[in-house]
């Protein structure tokens, strides 16, 4: 197989979200990325990840002194929930934090918060053995293994220099572009605005902890049958830890239903206030685009079909708004 100089162009990636080209990196130039940041090391091969990320994944195969290592490099493009720059600087702060706690994150290896190096900012990380699978997260045991995670990570002391969730919130809420996406998708939409207007800036009073920022059976890698790790970091932020638990909690109830739901909850194991609040955020984004991501849930495992993530989608919002205050 062709390593260091020798790599061809057919190794030539295209970085490609939606219809529009960000660029692409050639075989040379992630060699000599490679060689520059693992010294005495080579290429030996490498692929794009195109299934289930907002940023744009491609695994390098590395051989290195004591062996064969795999590598993700991620590059961000996307503008969504920050500038790619921020999304390399957040995920290389939280990820170097974690990694000395023992929560299993990818070990980080190279940042380019900026993007002088390959023209888009990117880091370099150490992939973790394991993949998501949706069957691996509705294992018995499982649901409660991805709460432990949660608590684990928020039992960490924040970095300093993480955003807030205030942007994201006001923009959910206020910006047209959002509303559009969401006003007209549901038939309690208004009345999920109204109990998230009520409670005003309460929610994002409380104390910050280390925050995933779209924590869910998406980002959380398994391995024969045992939860592996916790990926893509790019939303990581300084928020409440309803944040999290209440984006988990509606993310289960709608792909595994309220069973896996309420194992999550057990395995986190701590009472939060405000859940209800971050739910029905998610909530909005659930109406407005489950049927797009119903594909991407398919090709991770699971067989989900439209009327059931509807008829869950409609049963959480129903609880959370039972329990708005």
């Amino acid at each position: 197989m062709p390593s260091g100089s020798d790599v061809p162009d057919a190794l030539l990636i295209p970085l490609v979200t939606g219809t529009q080209l960000a660029g692409r990196f050639s075989g040379q130039q992630l060699s000599a990325l490679v060689l520059e940041v693992i010294p005495g090391s080579s290429l030996i091969s490498a692929h794009r990840i195109r299934a289930g990320s907002s940023s744009l994944l491609t695994e390098l195969v590395v051989r290195v002194p004591t062996g064969i290592q795999r590598l993700i490099l991620r590059s961000f493009v996307s503008e969504w929930q920050g500038t790619p720059s921020e999304k390399a600087r957040y995920s290389s702060l939280v990820q170097s934090t974690l990694e000395a706690s023992g929560v299993p994150v990818p070990r980080l290896i190279w940042v380019d918060a900026n993007g002088d190096r390959l023209g888009c900012p990117s880091i370099l990380e150490a992939r973790i053995p394991g993949r998501v699978f949706w069957p691996s997260a509705s294992r018995p045991g499982a649901a409660q293994a991805i709460g432990r995670a949660l608590k684990a990570i928020h039992s960490v002391a924040p970095p300093r220099g993480l955003p807030t969730p205030s942007r994201w919130v006001k923009w959910t809420m206020q910006s047209d572009t959002a509303r559009s996406g969401w006003l007209h998708a549901h038939p309690k939409a208004a009345l999920i605005a109204e109990a998230i207007n009520s409670a005003a800036e309460r929610p994002l009073r409380r104390r910050g902890v280390c925050s995933h920022g779209d924590f869910g059976p998406g980002n959380i890698l398994w391995l024969r049958g045992r939860l592996s790790g916790v990926i893509d970091w790019e939303t990581a932020e300084l928020a409440p830890a309803g944040s999290d638990v209440g984006a988990c909690r509606i993310d289960c109830y709608v792909t595994g239903g309220p069973a896996l739901a309420e194992g999550f909850l057990e395995g986190y194991a701590t009472e939060v206030r405000d859940s209800w609040y971050w739910e029905l955020l998610c909530a909005l984004k659930f109406v407005a685009l489950y049927r797009e991501w119903l594909p991407v849930w398919r090709s991770f495992g699971l067989d989900l079909d439209e009327a059931t993530a509807r008829g869950r989608i409609d049963a959480a919002i129903t609880d959370a708004l039972a329990r708005a205050s």
